[in-house]
């Protein structure tokens, strides 16, 4: 995993900003400073970002972000809120807990795997609350720091392939989500169809199948570190748990090199 510019500098506990257009303009201020961007390009591009769709997430969590061509590395940082604000959240609820990342366009495949180290960190509720009784901007910067410590000791440099066959729509925009999060990883798509479209066909077969039945299946395919193979898997089943129409296997490869850009 890499690192990432993070700094008390790049936080704020217990701040008050009138609405989402002064949070805004908080992260580009802390922002600016540690990238070396223009304060007023990253606060257009965050604000760009939010016309799209706003990040704001539920739990009174918001994700603000954006990518700038001009910026080499990312940046990291947290500002809290003494009063809540409304961000247009998806549970309708103020937000009040603010995680920005602002870096660069060719680091698409990067930006996406620290958006999704810091969802996973935010779903857990301890995790909140420890933000919110945050008492400085060092403390916020600690807790920041600790999610992205790299494991590199872990890392023996062997590869596994994951290949996961999904036949529901629905669980397979959940668990591809899941993998195209994980750091280290490289990520591809393909479709495929079920035996039955090919048995329907025989006409000693032909009556177990109705023609409107979807015969898709949905395979993702994961290169990642064999040592956090074991994990992710964990995470797949309980995504697929008590549901049919997905398998999972697993391969150690004697080598396996080069990524993919989601």
């Amino acid at each position: 995993m890499k690192t990432y510019l993070i700094a008390p500098e790049q936080c704020a506990a217990h701040i008050e900003v009138a609405d989402s257009d002064a949070l805004l303009h908080a992260v580009a201020q802390r922002a600016s400073g540690s990238v070396k961007g223009d304060e007023t390009d990253i606060y257009k591009a965050l604000r760009k970002r939010e016309t799209t769709i706003s990040t704001g997430l539920k739990d009174g969590i918001a994700l603000p972000h954006c990518a700038l061509p001009k910026i080499e590395t990312f940046t990291i940082g947290i500002i809290t809120l003494a009063k809540p604000i409304d961000y247009k959240s998806l549970d309708g609820e103020l937000s009040d807990l603010f995680i920005f990342v602002v870096g660069s366009v060719s680091g698409r495949t990067e930006h996406v795997h620290i958006l999704g180290a810091i969802s996973k960190q935010v779903r857990e509720s301890s995790v909140r609350e420890r933000l919110r009784t945050a008492s400085s901007d060092k403390e916020l910067a600690a807790i920041l720091q600790s999610w992205f410590q790299t494991d590199d000791q872990e890392n023996t440099g062997e590869s596994s392939l994951l290949l996961v066959y999904v036949q529901n729509n629905d669980l397979y925009k959940k668990i591809l989500e899941a993998v195209s999060w994980e750091a280290d990883a490289s990520v591809a798509v393909s479709q495929a169809q079920s035996a039955g479209s090919i048995l329907n066909r025989v006409p000693l077969f032909a009556s177990f199948w109705q023609e409107q039945e979807s015969n898709e299946i949905n395979r993702i395919e994961i290169l990642l570190p064999r040592h956090r193979t074991n994990l992710l898997i964990r995470q797949i089943e309980e995504l697929s748990k008590d549901k049919s129409g997905v398998q999972i296997c697993a391969i150690e490869l004697s080598y396996g090199s080069g990524t993919l850009d989601l």
